[in-house]
């Protein structure tokens, strides 16, 4: 399956859906502070069951220290930090999903996000 990333609501907040993650590919979001849920496929429309939503979070400083002691826990992403990080998954990004969720979108995160 080609890696696929859409937007859609969950739980009030907008948020990357990823669909065809690898191992590898898990392994490395992981490592590099993205935080993943697992879809059970009633998250939303669209949403299938084994693809995973990226907790979208930007942590304070105190929510860090809180997390891990103030041990340099990463920080989190926004929508928009995700997809200029991640750029693979931008070019995956379902523009049709874009363009549906683009009220919610500030402009310079509807820019950054059409391909």
């Amino acid at each position: 399956m080609s890696k696929q990333a859409m937007l859609t609501v969950y739980e009030g907040a907008l948020v990357p859906v990823l669909r065809g993650l690898t191992d590898i590919d898990r392994q490395y979001l992981m490592e590099n502070g993205v935080e993943l849920l697992s879809c059970s496929g009633s998250e939303g429309p669209g949403v299938c069951a084994g693809d995973s939503i990226v907790y979208i979070k930007e942590y304070t400083e105190s929510e860090q220290n809180a997390q891990d002691g103030g041990l340099g826990f990463h920080r989190g992403f926004s929508l928009v930090t995700f997809f200029s990080t991640f750029l693979e998954w931008k070019k995956a990004l379902k523009q049709d999903s874009v363009a549906k969720h683009a009220h919610f979108l500030e402009e310079n995160a509807l820019a950054l996000l059409k391909i």
